[in-house]
């Protein structure tokens, strides 16, 4: 009698066994249960998108992912690789049912800032930060992107050291978005995206007396713009920086002002040095009553201006006001006034 029964519950955990297994890991039915269609949306807020958008789709659970292109409203889109089954229909993205992230980036292969490292592969996502990123594209101060863009008085900035990325106003930007875990049924989902831009801008203010001289040109360094930017994280990477240019125009008076810009600005490791991340120095071209022509370079370590303990600045957009004034007459540059917060400037 017990091996009759050992033998009927044998026969029935190997029947369920069976039956289950046909049902997910067997199944040959085209249209796969156990796929969702993902409607895709972008909300740009009044922006005028015009790169193709990237999406890609993993399920940690079972480790599977996709990439898929679209238009910048998701109307319209195909397959990168990986489709989920081989009945893919036009312009529709259907992904594994179950609990999936979604990254979605801006994707231009000419883009001039940035080249773009992983953002076809959706599996990098579970290698964790750092995995899926875009890299600035460095350039030497004798470039002619550079050279074209600032003019002669970037010699000034000559054996400083640096590789230089471009500022933010010399190429598209690249918007990005990492979702939460979202839950994915076999039915129909929709998914509205609202991408940011990677860049951050600091604005800085400077005040600039010219007592018998003519101001002509400013142009502005800035060191510590990390070379990475991390597309899961939404945070730039500083293990390399480089540095960046931006014009300083008048904004009335003595006042002038600038931008940069940049994925991120790493802080000086204290307050003293004017060499390393985080320090921002000026080429001041000017003509005196003679015709003579002359540039100044100071610079300033930022350390002072930034609150708190943050060592590495992204994502919020700052305001630097840099108060101490520059002074400059025919007799040269004087900057020996302190700013309202202890910094000051160096002739360099």
């Amino acid at each position: 009698m017990n091996k009759i029964l050992r033998n009927i519950a044998f026969g029935i955990v190997a029947s369920l066994s069976f039956a289950a297994c046909t049902d997910v890991d067997l199944c040959t039915n085209e249209e796969h249960p156990h796929l969702g269609i993902v409607e895709l949306g972008y909300d740009w807020n009044g922006i005028e998108a015009k790169d193709s958008m990237v999406v890609l789709a993993y399920r940690g659970m079972s480790a599977w992912g996709c990439a898929y292109i679209c238009t910048p409203d998701g109307a319209n889109g195909r397959y990168i690789n990986n489709a989920p089954d081989s009945t893919v229909l036009k312009d529709t993205l259907k992904v594994k049912a179950g609990e999936l992230r979604f990254l979605t980036v801006s994707y231009d292969a000419n883009n001039l800032g940035f080249s773009y490292k992983n953002v076809f592969n959706a599996a990098s996502m579970k290698y964790g930060s750092g995995a899926i990123y875009i890299q600035y594209k460095p350039y030497k101060l004798n470039s002619a992107l550079l050279q074209d863009a600032y003019g002669k008085e970037i010699a000034a900035f000559e054996n400083m050291g640096y590789n230089y990325v471009l500022n933010g106003d010399m190429f598209n930007p690249i918007y990005s978005q990492y979702t939460d875990v979202m839950n994915i049924s076999s039915g129909v989902n929709s998914i509205e995206f609202a991408p940011k831009s990677v860049l951050t801008n600091f604005d800085f203010n400077f005040y600039i007396s010219a007592q018998g001289v003519t101001v002509d040109n400013i142009v502005a360094h800035l060191s510590g713009i990390p070379y990475r930017y991390n597309l899961t994280s939404e945070k730039p990477l500083a293990d390399s920086t480089a540095a960046v240019l931006f014009d300083v125009n008048s904004s009335g008076a003595s006042k002038y002002s600038g931008r940069a810009a940049v994925a991120g600005l790493l802080r000086a490791a204290n307050s003293e040095s004017i060499n390393g991340a985080g320090i921002l120095t000026l080429a001041i071209s000017v003509t005196n009553g003679a015709g003579s022509t002359k540039v100044y370079k100071v610079a300033t370590n930022l350390y002072n201006y930034i609150p708190g303990l943050e060592a590495l600045l992204s994502g919020a957009d700052r305001k630097f006001d840099i108060d101490a004034p520059i002074v400059i007459t025919e007799n040269g540059v004087d900057v020996s006034a302190e700013s309202t917060t202890g910094a000051r400037w160096f002739k360099m």
